[in-house]
């Protein structure tokens, strides 16, 4: 299974992502959501040591501070 995180500023577009498929019967399994970039980060940090996304998804414009996008390698 893999594991994804769905990062975006507005609530209802997480809701929408989340909901849009079936994401088990797809082969992934929503690990978290987050708000911001910086929240993404730390959900990824703690992730790393047990269950690591395999995917992120995130909105162009999410940013951890103004001007730096949050970058998942």
């Amino acid at each position: 299974m893999r594991k994804v995180l769905v990062v975006d500023d507005e609530f209802l577009v997480r809701v929408g992502i989340k909901s849009f498929l079936n994401w088990e019967e797809n082969g992934y399994t929503i690990i978290g959501e987050a708000a911001d970039g910086k929240q993404a980060l730390e959900i990824m940090a703690e992730a790393l040591q047990s269950t690591p996304a395999d995917a992120l998804g995130e909105a162009w414009g999410v940013t951890i501070t103004p001007g730096h996008v949050a970058k998942y390698q």
